[in-house]
């Protein structure tokens, strides 16, 4: 969302009165509900829906030189998981993985060269297992998504 504005929501933490921390505690100072979350706000931290499933078959017929378009594809998502923003990276990962999920249903690319080349891309800011998780679970929900599309 901008420098220096963290809303990471799995693996946060939320710092409030009683906290403690090695300089001393937090306490209240102004006793009030907190303020609605803005919609603009909520807007900014709400996820993209993951891409609408398309049959394998159709996929295939799309692709004419289906090489350099799964090698387009990899490099695209790749270069999106690079660029996510901090806060965006994990769900960026997932989506990349179930994108490429199609062209790995499709025969076009292996699950192998997915996961390595995204591992790679993927930030340092990721514990190495919730990396590999992402990736896993988006490309098995989209050949889930492909059962029966087969041609």
């Amino acid at each position: 969302m901008g420098w220096k504005v963290d809303t990471r929501a799995w693996g946060g933490y939320v710092v409030a009165a009683g906290s403690t921390v090695g300089t001393g505690s937090y306490e209240i100072i102004h006793d009030a509900s907190p303020a609605p979350l803005p919609t603009w706000l909520g807007d900014l931290l709400t996820p993209p829906p993951a891409p609408a499933p398309v049959p394998v078959a159709v996929l295939r017929s799309r692709i004419g030189k289906a090489e350099r378009y799964a090698t387009a594809a990899l490099n695209g998502e790749v270069a999106k998981v690079a660029a996510a923003v901090s806060g965006a990276q994990n769900t960026t990962l997932y989506n990349a993985a179930y994108a490429l999920g199609r062209l790995i249903a499709a025969g076009a690319l292996t699950e192998a060269e997915v996961t390595d080349a995204l591992t790679a891309a993927a930030p340092e800011g990721l514990a190495p297992s919730r990396i590999a998780a992402s990736i896993r679970d988006g490309i098995h929900r989209s050949a889930r998504n492909t059962t029966g599309d087969a041609a």
